[in-house]
């Protein structure tokens, strides 16, 4: 019977009506780590400063710049914002 439970799916832990892919990540340009601490840096932004004038966590920045978005779960929104700000292309189109 345990053997039978565990491979049960159990999704009682997730929300009920909620939308998990809302803010998916976009595919992502080869060298977008290296495009935005470039954009970043030409701007004049610290880490620090730049999460605070998109409204975004220092960490996901971070990951971005570090190239590990996916690993880290930055969201698709947090990418946008950079894009927007900074007026640089990370994702493919």
């Amino acid at each position: 019977a345990r053997m039978h439970d565990a491979a049960k799916a159990d999704s009682s832990h997730w929300e009920e009506g909620a939308d998990y892919d809302d803010d998916q990540l976009p595919y992502l340009k080869r060298d977008y780590d290296e495009r935005l601490t470039e954009a970043r840096q030409d701007a004049g932004y610290q880490l620090e400063e730049l999460a605070g004038e998109l409204g975004v966590d220092e960490s996901d920045l971070l990951a971005l710049e570090q190239g590990r978005a996916t690993q880290a779960g930055v969201g698709g929104s947090v990418v946008r914002a950079a894009e927007e700000f900074l007026d640089v292309d990370l994702v493919e189109e």
